[in-house]
């Protein structure tokens, strides 16, 4: 991996950990950058503001947990492969109540400039990875 994608991973994990522990709202870009040992500026070359870090942060999160699911599932329908998910992302989404209220905020905010980009991508991995 080179140096600029591991930039942008340790300004991702460490969002992520704040926003986890203190709050989107009570976590700012600065303390995010000191946690990821970069300048503020560099937050801000990576991404264009506070709400696409979050929304790439539990992106990635989910992801990884459908990934997950997806290894274990030995489901053959249709029905039970969706129960099957529900039982990995539902837990997660409840656990991190305020950041996924959040996140569908910042997308429904986001909606008119990136509704046909986000939706392919995401309808694609989901795609890619369930079935």
């Amino acid at each position: 991996m080179d140096k600029r994608l591991k930039t942008k991973e340790r300004i991702l994990d460490a969002a992520w950990q704040l926003f986890h522990d203190q709050g989107f709202c009570d976590t700012t870009t600065r303390q995010i950058a000191t946690q990821s040992n970069v300048a503020n500026g560099t937050v801000f070359t990576h991404y264009p503001n506070k709400g696409a870090l979050l929304k790439e942060a539990f992106d990635k999160q989910a992801c990884a947990l459908i990934v997950e699911a997806k290894q274990s599932n030995k489901q053959h329908s249709p029905r039970l492969s969706l129960r099957h998910f529900a039982s990995f992302l539902y837990p997660f989404y409840i656990a991190h109540r305020t950041l996924t209220k959040k996140y569908f905020s910042e997308l429904i905010l986001s909606v008119h400039q990136k509704l046909a980009i986000y939706h392919y991508s995401n309808m694609k991995f989901i795609k890619d990875n369930l079935f």
